[in-house]
């Protein structure tokens, strides 16, 4: 018996899951707040326009004031992105959450999956802590770092743009002494950082978020996800009619776009000359998490045995502490600890 039961003990792993609270009630469910096995996936497909130019008409007549509204929301429809607007629905994670990564600063160097001149990528599959908080699948954070001057665009004693290439430790230290330099020269500027200003930053998000949804909707993202939801919610003896999405295990195969947590970490602004290489850049990295083979990926090279680097991490997670933090920010969930069969 003993024996018995130590090797179902084997075959428990823990996980993290979010449930709803037993000390906060709140009229709203709380999937109103973060994703749930029911949350949709954001998707290109079958978009339509909203009604709201339709309904205007109607109740325009003959008043001049609904009329001007109409011809308003007629130039709007025009002008209607669906990509735009998909990506305009991109979500992060709940703002306590984010506070405690941030100023814990407790990530993972295997989460980071793509670097390049003007961002770096971390990517947390959808059962690692941070991703059980995304308010959308899939979800985003765009940050930026207070870094180069002029966003980087001042030539170095070779006459090449500093941001063209790996800026070293010696090139952070002359541009230091430039921008000292250049700061007293145009004192009447508050600030010459593109991280500083706030419309800068709304702008980047969305340059951000629109090539990153049209790229993850191509490479299957959104129809990976329905797939397996389909799939759980159907016999299991039941046959698949076309090439699946998911592999044996339930998870999206190589090459197919990933549900979880994206965090981008932006070095340099894209402008007018270097936008397209910026979306290029985009693209690649959505391109390399959908490329990631999953045992490769979460299984480290140095690490506790028998564990992937996501339930390590969430091993290190202090429940009650997390719970206390969603407590005193009003949030009607908590987080718990529970016991599932490996696969």
């Amino acid at each position: 018996m003993r024996l018995c039961s130590s090797l179902l003990s084997q075959n428990l792993k823990s996980r993290l899951v979010v449930r709803p609270s037993t000390t906060i009630h709140a009229s709203d469910p709380f999937s109103n707040f973060i994703v749930t096995r029911d949350t949709e996936p954001l998707s290109l497909d079958n978009l339509q326009r909203g009604d709201s130019v339709n309904r205007a008409v109607v109740f325009s007549f003959k008043n001049t004031a609904l009329s001007k509204v109409t011809d308003l929301q007629k130039k709007q429809d025009m002008k209607w992105d669906p990509v735009k607007y998909v990506a305009g629905r991109l979500r992060g994670i709940i703002s306590p959450i984010q506070a405690y990564i941030s100023i814990s600063k407790r990530f993972s160097s295997h989460s980071l999956v793509y670097d390049s001149r003007f961002f770096q990528l971390h990517y947390f599959p959808e059962d690692h802590f941070i991703s059980c908080f995304r308010k959308s699948k899939p979800s985003i954070t765009v940050k930026s770092t207070k870094k180069f001057y002029l966003n980087g665009k001042v030539l170095n004693q070779n006459h090449q743009y500093y941001n063209e290439s790996r800026i070293l430790k010696t090139d952070e230290a002359e541009l230091t002494k430039i921008q000292t330099t250049m700061a007293r020269l145009a004192s009447k500027h508050r600030n010459n950082i593109p991280s500083e200003f706030a419309y800068l930053r709304r702008d980047l998000k969305l340059k951000v978020k629109t090539p990153f949804i049209e790229e993850w909707c191509r490479l299957n993202g959104d129809k990976a996800i329905r797939e397996r939801d389909r799939s759980e919610s159907r016999n299991a003896v039941e046959s698949k009619a076309k090439k699946s999405l998911l592999d044996k295990f339930g998870r999206s195969t190589v090459g197919t776009a990933k549900d979880g947590y994206y965090l981008y970490i932006v070095r340099i602004f894209p402008d007018v000359d270097t936008l397209d290489e910026f979306n290029k850049e985009i693209n690649k990295s959505v391109q390399k998490v959908a490329d990631l083979n999953w045992d490769k990926f979460l299984i480290p090279k140095k690490g506790p045995k028998g564990k992937t680097w996501v339930e390590a991490f969430n091993d290190s997670i202090n429940v009650n502490t997390i719970n206390r933090i969603l407590k005193i920010s009003k949030f009607p969930f908590e987080l718990r600890r529970e016991q599932s069969r490996d696969q």
